[in-house]
């Protein structure tokens, strides 16, 4: 997992719930450019599956 920290992402809440659906930790996030107004990312699990998550706005300008 990268050290860098991301907009909208807590790493340890997020990849506990992401564990507790199937996908297996470490997680490498990485914020996908180009969306409106929900955040999404790319969701690399241990397995190297790539799955995508997305959020709703921070409410940050």
């Amino acid at each position: 997992m990268s050290a860098v920290e991301l907009r909208g992402i807590e790493r340890e809440s997020v990849t506990r719930w992401l564990d507790e659906r199937g996908v297996p930790a470490p997680v490498e996030f990485s914020l996908v450019s180009g969306g409106r107004s929900n955040l999404t990312y790319r969701v690399t699990g241990a397995d190297g599956r790539v799955r995508a998550l997305r959020r709703p706005p921070t409410g940050e300008c």
